[in-house]
């Protein structure tokens, strides 16, 4: 990634409108996020969605080193095939969040923004940390991640 035209160096509040003309402006170097919500029966807790990602993702990695021929259609048929509460969670509560852990053209760091995104929630849930705080928290967070050292 090339070095964005706009820096960034502390936690910062954009419209969705200005996130759009930043990542316009910056498309090799900018990654913009929109929080899809699937419309579920019962919310889960961030905590129990991070064990079913992490699980899922575990499982997967495990049957492409095994089976790497196999599409990832095939690979998440075996997966919901697997674990009653996977099937639910790929095909009700999460769909989004499993096709971005069960699909080799998902970047790794896009699987570790879903879980950063998750701990935020966590922090929310729990009353660690108002939403502000934590979203302030996650990005700060990010851009430590991605940030050269």
């Amino acid at each position: 990634m090339s070095e964005p035209a706009v820096k960034i160096s502390k936690p910062t509040s954009f419209t969705p409108e200005e996130l759009r003309k930043i990542q316009e402006e910056n498309p090799e170097s900018v990654e913009v996020y929109e929080f899809e919500y699937d419309t579920v029966d019962r919310v889960l807790p961030a905590k129990e969605v991070k064990d079913v990602i992490v699980a899922i993702r575990g499982r997967y990695d495990a049957i492409r080193a095994e089976k790497d021929e196999l599409t990832d259609e095939e690979v998440q048929a075996l997966l919901i095939a697997e674990d009653k509460a996977w099937k639910s969670f790929a095909t009700h509560t999460h769909p989004t969040f499993f096709e971005k852990a069960t699909t080799r053209t998902t970047p790794s760091s896009v699987f570790t923004n879903l879980l950063v995104m998750i701990q935020t929630k966590h922090l929310i849930e729990t009353g660690q940390a108002d939403e502000e705080t934590a979203m302030m928290a996650m990005q700060t967070s990010l851009q430590q991640l991605y940030s050269k050292k």
